[in-house]
């Protein structure tokens, strides 16, 4: 039994079944968790980004915002370019052109928010690599000594038992261990799988962000167009049209209807704000546009309406500006009208206490609700050309007391 040679024959398919065990388990190893650097796939399609609450939050508007604008086009599409149909389609065009600042602003947002999260998982996936890349090295490391130390070999724990015990005991060591090892496999398995996802994601985020940036500069584009058109339909409209004339008393009808509607809106939210008594905040009355605008194209007063070319009473000053100019708060006060009407367009209604009013009209966009306490020279709107309005400018006025009053008696200069 202890002859030398028969040891040696005993010894060789040891080491032969030995390594060819340990091979197999390199090689499931390999085929299954290397490379250890994840090849990442293409992405296809936008995509949900449900992990992100902020994202898709927003993702959530911009559906809401361009179904909004789809209808808003049909709506254009439906209202014929005539006299008689003025109103209806000039609110159209004002709301499509809002539709479309806010979506502007909207897409930035987006992108920030895309961005935010495209750093957040690049640091993620950085460190679950270098995680990953650890526990791969060492689990290389972990076969390489079980293959290369015969003594700790699993074969050679078999053959050495000294009784059949030791040898089953020796085999449920040996099954532990092996089981240990396909667990960390499965492990590094699961985290590969986890690492190919996210870096899918991120590719995934990095395209959306690619098409809601080139939407953008489409959409700059349009607002540009949007603008102008808005600017110079109702003049364009009176110059081209065949039937003016006969149309006119239908126009000059529903003004005075939409008119009367607004003033009886003004007069409800007047008597509402009474009964909080409050007092003037105080102080003087702040331009309601940057001071290089000082020029006034129609006072407060009686003038001719340059909509319908009939006489009207003017109840402010029309300052013109730039498209997209800061509208300022004349005073520290609540917002109680923010809204848009055919007349005013997108306007703001602002309480300062003691009776007194001022009123924001024409603007592209609203930054300020109902509700709102403002302060004195806040933006609380950018300058456009909604409304019945024929050129961007800032519509001002000032009630006191239920009557519109000259802005002359704020501003004498």
């Amino acid at each position: 039994m202890n002859n030398p040679e028969n040891k040696s024959h005993i010894l060789k398919p040891k080491k032969l079944a030995r390594t060819a065990v340990l091979l197999l388990l390199c090689a499931a190893m390999m085929n299954t968790l290397a490379p250890a650097r994840i090849e990442v796939s293409a992405a296809s399609g936008s995509s949900q980004f449900s992990n992100d609450s902020k994202v898709q939050s927003l993702q959530d508007k911009m559906n809401k915002l361009n179904s909004d604008l789809k209808t808003v086009k049909g709506n254009l599409a439906a209202a014929s370019s005539s006299i008689s149909d003025a109103l209806s389609y000039k609110t159209q065009l004002d709301r499509e052109l809002t539709l479309l600042l806010d979506k502007i602003d909207l897409q930035n947002e987006y992108i920030e928010a895309l961005e935010e999260s495209i750093q957040k998982k690049t640091l993620e996936i950085s460190d679950k690599q270098t995680e990953y890349d650890e526990k791969y090295e060492i689990f290389k490391e972990r076969l390489r000594v079980t293959y290369e130390d015969g003594d700790a070999s699993y074969l050679a724990m078999l053959f050495g038992a000294e009784s059949l015990s030791d040898f089953l005991s020796r085999v449920d060591r040996i099954g532990e261990m092996l089981e240990y090892d396909a667990k960390i496999m499965d492990s590094l398995k699961d985290e590969k799988s986890s690492l190919v996802d996210q870096k899918d994601e991120l590719e995934d985020m990095k395209t959306e962000q690619e098409a809601v940036a080139a939407q953008l500069e489409l959409d700059k584009a349009a607002i540009k167009q949007k603008s102008e058109e808005n600017e110079q339909y109702l003049t364009n409209l009176k110059k081209a049209s065949a039937n003016y004339a006969a149309a006119q008393d239908d126009l000059e009808k529903q003004i005075a209807e939409s008119e009367a509607q607004l003033e009886a809106r003004i007069k409800e939210l007047e008597e509402e704000q009474k009964k909080l008594n409050s007092k003037y905040v105080g102080g003087t009355l702040l331009w309601p546009v940057p001071t290089q605008y000082t020029r006034i194209t129609s006072e407060c007063g009686w003038r001719t309406s340059p909509i319908t070319g009939k006489a009207e009473y003017h109840n402010g000053v029309d300052i013109p500006v730039r498209y997209g100019t800061d509208i300022y708060a004349a005073n520290d006060g609540t917002v109680v009208t923010a809204t848009e009407h055919w007349s005013y367009g997108n306007y703001i209604m602002i309480d300062h206490g003691g009776g007194i009013y001022t009123l924001y009209a024409h603007n592209s966009k609203l930054l300020v609700k109902v509700g709102d306490k403002v302060k004195r020279g806040q933006v609380i709107a950018k300058a456009g050309s909604t409304g019945a309005s024929t050129g961007n400018h800032c519509h001002f006025s000032i009630r006191v007391n239920g009557e519109w009053v000259n802005h002359r008696a704020y501003f004498p200069d």
